[in-house]
């Protein structure tokens, strides 16, 4: 009997060929490039999976999911709005307000189903065996950590083709990673997570240690000011942004604190949450119900001519029971605390989960100014899923350059005022990276010979979805691999392997391939962040062109990109070929990139054009977060509003 064993986890490799002892015939399928890296350690061989369909690839694929996920947001809030009038009459869309959660679960099921039908189409077993995995708690992404989408998938696939599943215990699976905060000792993580940490750090950039002592000294009932601007986290660029504000002198500047507002840097005096509103959850499971059978609503959930809602159906629940239920409560309180404090604006990098959305919704119904800040290569390349988390949901934004502008002009004209600020973060990136001698010293390279960095992103696992992005994950290492067998060729010279920081994100097991092939030239590095080590390299290598390579652009530093999957606007990309060297074949990338090391031309291409920074990053040099801060000012237009708000922040807290 012929039996294919999936597998999505290293540990899951010995029970499986336990299990497999008499099987007779077997083939084992791994799942990740995990899995791949750990069989080819023990000299196992597996089935190769192609993440290519057959007819269609998988980024078009997940292209269609958009409109499906569109239709399936349409059907349920027009659902929910006849059900609710309180949804209706505050044109609450609380489906629409879960789009990315919501594609992100219509991608995690479809394209594994393609994948998974496309394997027993070609392998026809007689038998199947998988893993269970335990079910985690749900939150606003639907799947999270170890919990297995491949399982359900599996199952569904073998039971619609009458293949038996014989189920195998995984043990005890890795939990994900607590995120951390690179090049901080232990005692400083806490902190620097905080946003009163954020912004102590950006104040720290700006040498702007004197504007905070001078705003911690302001008596609490006298803290008036022209302006008030509330900001939906620190992240990114908003702590620099917050920072400049408070040197202005004329704004009070608020933080969003889990619904709690408070004042930047005195969390102490945060206004008080108002009462949660309570509603009838018997009244949502009977719509949950209704829904459920609903023929528009099940209509969204074939897929060659499989009807897979039993999938998901957990998911869908809880959307409409918990989170649903949230949103009402959410907005209730959202509105009093809005109405109290009369911020002039409020400010978001990103507009992607029910929380936010919920937010700049009841700001924009109180005509308050939503403010978007984007981060990383926004405006480079076609990627619809901004629209959906971040457009629609603002009325403008602080965008670096002048090439964004032009890129929503062309995809979503009039859907916001755009300001060309540059980034706060690209300000003087150069200037704060650590130098070369001691990054030398700390990670035992020789200064004197030639350093070449790449750079990859994290890999996605659950968090996978299709929107012109990222590859899959295997497909995705397979690059990383590729490129590694590259660097060996070249024993003379140090490669630097520059992984992300800790996240929910599986880590890329790209160190335990180069331990496996015993790569002496090349290091993993994933203690520090990239802008530390701007100073390290001779010459940077990077696939999936974000903020790493604007980053690259601010040094003189020869940069090769390999890149197939990005839709390039074309401006964009005829100011990216007059900096760097790009290539969108695999094989020929590396025939260039390594015959320009052998050569040494790979470190003395100079290139200094600009353009590509100046229309995506930098426009204009220094005091991006300055302009930001000014063009913030001039979106919230306090000079309409003073007469009839409140500044003094001692009675906005009372």
């Amino acid at each position: 009997m012929s039996t294919l064993a999936f597998l999505e986890f290293p540990q899951q490799i010995d029970p499986a060929l336990e299990a497999l002892e008499a099987a007779g015939a077997y083939r084992l399928v791994p799942l990740t490039p995990h899995v791949e890296i750990a069989l080819e350690a023990r000299g196992l061989t597996h089935l190769a999976i192609s993440s290519r369909l057959p007819d269609k690839s998988q980024e078009h694929l997940g292209f269609e999911n958009f409109g499906k996920v569109e239709r399936l947001c349409a059907v349920i809030d027009d659902f929910w709005k006849e059900r609710f009038p309180y949804f209706r009459e505050r044109e609450l869309r609380p489906a629409w307000f879960n789009f990315f959660a919501l594609k992100m679960l219509y991608d995690a099921v479809t394209l594994r189903f393609s994948e998974v039908v496309s394997i027993l189409g070609d392998v026809r077993p007689e038998r199947v065996l998988c893993f269970e995995t335990q079910p985690v708690p749900f939150d606003e992404k639907l799947y999270w950590g170890s919990e297995s989408v491949y399982t359900r998938v599996i199952v569904f696939a073998c039971e619609s083709r009458s293949i038996p599943v014989e189920f195998v215990q995984s043990g005890e699976l890795p939990r994900p990673p607590r995120p951390t905060v690179v090049g901080c000792g232990m005692w400083r993580q806490r902190l620097m997570q905080t946003r009163w940490g954020q912004l102590a750090r950006a104040l720290k950039e700006l040498g702007a240690g004197a504007m905070l002592r001078q705003w911690l000294s302001k008596p609490v009932g006298g803290m008036t000011a022209q302006g008030r601007i509330l900001f939906c986290g620190l992240e990114h660029n908003l702590s620099l942004i917050a920072a400049a504000l408070l040197g202005r002198g004329d704004t009070d500047v608020w933080v969003w604190n889990d619904g709690r507002p408070s004042p930047i840097g005195k969390p102490w005096l945060g206004m008080p949450r108002p009462e949660a509103v309570s509603f009838l959850s018997g009244d949502r499971r009977r719509a949950w119900e209704a829904l459920r059978g609903h023929p528009d609503f099940r209509s969204v959930f074939q897929f060659e001519g499989m009807d897979w809602i039993g999938l998901v159906a957990d998911r869908l629940q809880y959307l409409c029971l918990s989170a649903f239920g949230e949103i009402e409560g959410q907005a209730v309180r959202d509105r009093a605390l809005l109405e109290r404090m009369k911020p002039d604006a409020i400010v978001f990098s990103s507009i992607s989960d029910q929380r936010r959305k919920v937010l700049a919704h009841v700001a924009r119904t109180l005509n308050i100014p939503v403010v978007f800040s984007p981060h990383g290569e926004m405006g480079t390349h076609f990627f619809p899923m901004n629209y959906y988390n971040d457009f629609v949901s603002a009325n403008h934004c602080l965008a670096y350059g002048p090439g964004f502008a032009a890129y929503l002009d062309r995809h979503c004209p009039g859907l916001m005022t755009c300001e060309s600020v540059g980034s706060p973060r690209l300000d003087g990136l150069a200037q704060r990276a650590l130098p070369r001698d001691s990054l030398c010293r700390k990670y035992g390279l020789a200064q004197a010979r030639k350093i070449v960095m790449y750079v990859p992103t994290m890999l996605d696992g659950n968090f996978h979805y299709r929107s012109f992005r990222l590859p899959e994950d295997r497909e995705y290492f397979r690059i990383q691999r590729r490129l590694v067998e590259e660097f060996s060729k070249h024993p003379a010279v140090q490669f630097v392997v520059k992984l992300p920081p800790l996240s929910a994100h599986p880590r890329s097991p790209i160190n335990e391939f180069i331990r496996h092939r015993d790569i002496a030239n090349c290091l993993v590095v994933e203690d520090m962040s990239f802008g530390a080590l701007l100073n390290l390299a001779d010459a940077f290598v990077i696939d999936s062109a974000s903020t790493s390579l604007l980053e690259m652009l601010t040094t003189d530093t020869p940069v090769y990109i390999f890149n197939d999957w990005f839709h390039w606007e074309p401006e964009a990309l005829e100011a990216l070929r007059r900096r760097v060297h790009l290539a969108e074949e695999l094989e020929a990338f590396c025939a260039v990139l390594s015959d320009d090391i052998r050569t040494g031309r790979a470190f003395d291409r100079r290139l200094t054009d600009r353009t590509f920074l100046q229309l995506y990053g930098l426009p204009y040099p220094g005091q991006a977060a300055k302009r930001a801060a000014d063009a913030l000012v001039s979106f919230a237009d306090y000079s309409e509003t003073i007469g009839s708000k409140s500044r003094c922040m001692g009675e906005a807290c009372s």
